[in-house]
């Protein structure tokens, strides 16, 4: 929360604090359950405390990443994939926290849903 009302000057220009101004925030540190089957997920590297939604559905567990992701971030071709299983978010504070975030992120989803992806611009319904 610190960093999104004084964000870093790198990241600064990204940060819309006037978006922040009349919402009431519920802080939370770590993993955490907010409702039975909707929890979040640490998923740092990208900013500090960034965070995934897990969401668990009938068809899986579905997670918004939480981090500036799309699909193809995590879709690569098989060739790539052998040494480079995804492609952290472009912008990160720490490449290497993000690399595993994204991992996991993935590892963990049955349904995938990158908060970017254009692709879930226009949906009613993800899967």
């Amino acid at each position: 929360m610190n960093f999104a009302l004084a964000p870093h000057p790198i990241l600064a220009p990204t940060y819309k604090k006037d978006l922040l101004k009349d919402l009431t925030f519920t802080l939370v540190n770590g993993h955490c359950e907010i409702a039975p089957g909707i929890e979040l997920i640490p998923a740092p590297g990208h900013t500090p405390g960034t965070q995934a939604v897990s969401i668990n559905t009938e068809k899986g567990k579905a997670i918004i990443t939480g981090f500036c992701v799309t699909k193809q971030n995590f879709e690569l071709p098989k060739e790539v994939r052998e040494y480079l299983p995804v492609i952290p978010p472009g912008i990160h504070l720490n490449a290497v926290e993000a690399f595993e975030s994204a991992l996991r992120i993935k590892g963990l989803a049955d349904i995938l849903i990158p908060v970017h992806d254009p692709s879930y611009a226009d949906v009613k319904n993800i899967p």
